[in-house]
């Protein structure tokens, strides 16, 4: 939940809205994970290169990412950062 920070809103039901906020951590090289909602397939990863960290967000509906500090507002679809 943290480590991938995958969170639906509090005013959100079967994750219409959702916020994605990573918090990658040194210690592992990757990790990704998927969730199946009624919109579609949810999923957020990142890897780490060298001294930095690749982010994968694929979301069905628009939303909040918020990478490294800073804040997109997504439509639906497959983002890199």
């Amino acid at each position: 939940k943290y480590i991938l920070g995958v969170r639906q809103t509090k005013d959100s039901y079967g994750f219409e809205k959702v916020v994605i906020c990573p918090h990658p951590t040194k210690r592992l090289d990757y990790l990704s994970a998927r969730i199946e909602t009624r919109y579609g397939q949810l999923s957020s990863a990142w890897y780490k290169e060298s001294d930095s960290f690749r982010y994968e967000i694929t979301t069905p509906t628009d939303a909040t990412v918020i990478i490294e500090g800073k804040e997109y507002h997504l439509s639906k679809g497959s983002y890199v950062f």
